[in-house]
């Protein structure tokens, strides 16, 4: 057996080498892509920076590779496994990478919640996710597929394929960098593993991976909607679990032989401890560990094959260079990372809100956010070196030019605000509230949605909101609020809603027009979206009641960008056409609930709208106010005029 390794360590020498050169380029681009970020005010979206960082960290590595063991396209479909894999292979791996997302989350819940080190990212837009899709979906599926189930399992299963399937599935958790999900890597590593195993096809262990990847970024991008309905959540992860086992028995049942013989020239413990136990494999792993704060950068780029490069000479210039270039980023961040520890002077003056309880760990996400210091992770290190301490809750002002025992200083003595006032603009979103709220550290997301959704409020109109999504839309009253530190969030919402109660409520009840609170809240809602002044709030108020009394639709443009998430100035007729209870274009009478908190204003004209005869109108040239019509050709010619 230690004969079979002599002849195969050239090649495995190869493999680990490239492993290393992956890593290492992806922390020096990752490092002067953040360098060149920190210093420019410039934002590039997740999605792009991944893009060039994975073109750079695996295109070099793969073409060195080809060159130097000779690979041509030809080469590479038969060392690995670039074969197809029938439509039922297509159809198994697709259910079987949806199923392993959903385990993957299941079995990170734990460690994820003692270590929060994964920043989940969340596409902001329908088209972000499509290019969110292309790039840190289909282009990793292909890529991280290539290197770790291409190039290294399929060259050391010609050993040992349980070595294969344990090296490569644990280097594969490993390089992604990210301790809290390190369980779920494992799991989907050992899954592709196996996949490739039965199957012989790389292009089934693309298509399980696209799948898989491609379901975690809608999951990310709807994330809001399902901790608005657990019950949905639950079902989905109950439908997830089983689509793994089905993949599974799927994968078994169309694959009855593997696809990849089982071999064993060597030993399982000699092959994995000569792979582990190596300068490059070693280096690789201190490279990603030292490198934390570089975690779930997507290191994904193009495998191109470029057998026609110049000799070894230029590669050898090449690999110089590198490591030049890998020694003065390591220089730079240590520079830099010393430089934020012990302050350079003359920064910018910043407030910050410390929570009341909050830990090392919180204060660090805040300071980082706030822009105060650079490197979360390193202040984190800072606090268990000079051991935790007791941050005072409320408004500090802090200075980004402040060391770390300077910040840790003014954070522990009584701040300079007990108390910290938000405004909350009439008109705006329950999803902008949320950010609003958030953006002035006064609550944290995830749990004031799931007060929102489910926590108890002694109210009747709150008692009398239908079932629905975004159960408290329309309800937190718009105006300006001053909140203490240890305010919980519900404490937050609760102001709010009492806000309502006082104010919102006093005014319907007066008018005591007949309707539900919900439909008067709705139809104002409508009207605080629509209104370009005060003046018109009456008149388009007479517009949709005159519509709803003849059973006209309302065909108002903000319930369609209600949907849309965005203020189009122009609706397209595939917008007006979206399926959606919000959409009036569709749907006669009122929408499901409210699309905005309406302030007192617009409460009042939904109440006692003008009495006109108008069933149309339109925004006037100046933006700043609208013209009506009684009749369709009167609007056709406010249109023709107002172009």
């Amino acid at each position: 057996m230690a004969s079979v390794y002599v002849k195969e360590k050239k090649k495995l020498r190869g493999i680990r080498g490239m492993l290393l050169a992956v890593t290492a380029i992806n922390v020096v681009l990752t490092t002067l892509l953040g360098l060149l970020l920190s210093f420019k005010e410039v934002e590039i979206p997740q999605y792009i920076r991944a893009l060039i960082i994975g073109l750079g960290a695996y295109l070099i590595p793969i073409m060195i590779y080809a060159f130097r063991n000779g690979i041509t396209a030809k080469a590479a479909e038969e060392k690995f496994c670039f074969k197809g894999c029938g439509f039922g292979g297509i159809a198994a791996a697709i259910v079987f990478g949806i199923g392993c997302q959903f385990v993957q989350i299941a079995i990170n819940l734990p460690l994820s919640a003692l270590i929060d080190s994964s920043e989940v990212y969340i596409p902001t837009s329908a088209v972000e996710l499509f290019a969110a899709v292309a790039v840190a979906a289909l282009l990793p599926a292909i890529f991280e597929e290539f290197l770790f189930r291409g190039i290294v399992y399929c060259s050391m299963a010609e050993l040992n394929t349980t070595a294969a399937a344990v090296f490569s599935s644990v280097m594969f958790a490993i390089m992604h960098a990210d301790i809290s999900c390190a369980p779920g890597y494992l799991l989907m590593g050992f899954s592709l593993a196996y996949l490739m195993r039965k199957s012989a096809s790389l292009y089934a262990a693309m298509v399980f991976h696209f799948a898989n990847n491609t379901v975690a970024l809608l999951l990310a991008y709807y994330n809001d909607a399902l901790w608005y309905s657990p019950e949905t959540m639950i079902a989905l992860f109950a439908c997830g679990i089983i689509a793994f086992a089905a993949g599974v028995i799927s994968v078994n049942a169309i694959y009855k032989k593997d696809g990849i013989e089982k071999k064993k020239k060597i030993s399982t413990a000699t092959l994995l401890g000569q792979s582990f136990i190596s300068v490059p494999v070693i280096l690789c792993i201190a490279l990603t560990i030292a490198a934390g704060g570089l975690k779930n950068n997507v290191k994904y780029g193009a495998v191109l094959f470029c057998t026609s490069m110049a000799r070894g000479d230029i590669m050898k210039r090449i690999f110089k260079i590198l490591c030049a270039v890998v020694f003065a980023a390591i220089v730079a961040t240590a520079a830099i990372g010393a430089a934020d520890w012990f302050g350079f002077g003359g920064g910018n003056s910043i407030d910050v809100v410390i929570k009341k309880g909050a830990g090392s760990a919180s204060v660090a996400s805040t300071l980082k956010k706030s822009g105060v210091i650079r490197f979360e992770t390193l202040y984190r290190l800072y606090a268990k070196i000079s051991d935790e301490k007791l941050y005072q809750a409320g408004l500090h002002n802090l200075n980004s030019g402040m060391s770390y025992d300077e910040i840790t200083e003014v954070l522990i003595q009584p701040p300079q605000k007990d108390n910290y006032t938000v405004t909350i603009p009439e008109g705006y979103e329950f999803r902008q509230i949320v950010n609003l709220l958030e953006e002035n550290g006064i609550i944290n997301r995830e749990v004031f949605l799931r007060e929102a959704e489910s926590g108890e409020f002694d109210f009747d109109f709150v008692k009398q909101i239908p079932q629905r999504e975004n159960r408290l839309e329309g309800y937190l009253f718009p105006d300006t609020y001053t909140f203490r530190p240890e305010d919980s969030e519900h404490d937050v919402i609760l102001r709010m809603l009492e806000n309502f109660n006082n104010k919102a409520m006093s005014v319907i009840n007066e008018a005591n027009s007949g309707k539900s609170v919900d439909e008067i809240i709705i139809l104002s809602s409508i009207i605080e979206r629509e209104a370009a002044s005060d003046d018109d709030r009456g008149k388009i108020a007479s517009v949709f009641v005159n519509r709803l009394n003849i059973g006209m639709k309302l065909e108002s443009c903000a319930t369609v960008q209600y949907i849309l998430k965005e203020r189009k100035s122009v609706l397209s007729n595939e917008d007006t056409q979206i399926d959606s209870p919000y959409n009036t274009y569709k749907n006669s009478g009122l929408p499901i609930g409210p699309i905005a908190s309406p302030g007192i204003k617009s409460i009042q004209a939904a109440l006692y709208p003008e009495q006109t005869n108008y069933l149309y109108f339109m925004a006037a040239r100046d933006g700043k106010s609208s013209v009506y019509a009684e009749t369709y050709e009167q609007h056709l010619e406010n249109m023709k005029n107002n172009e």
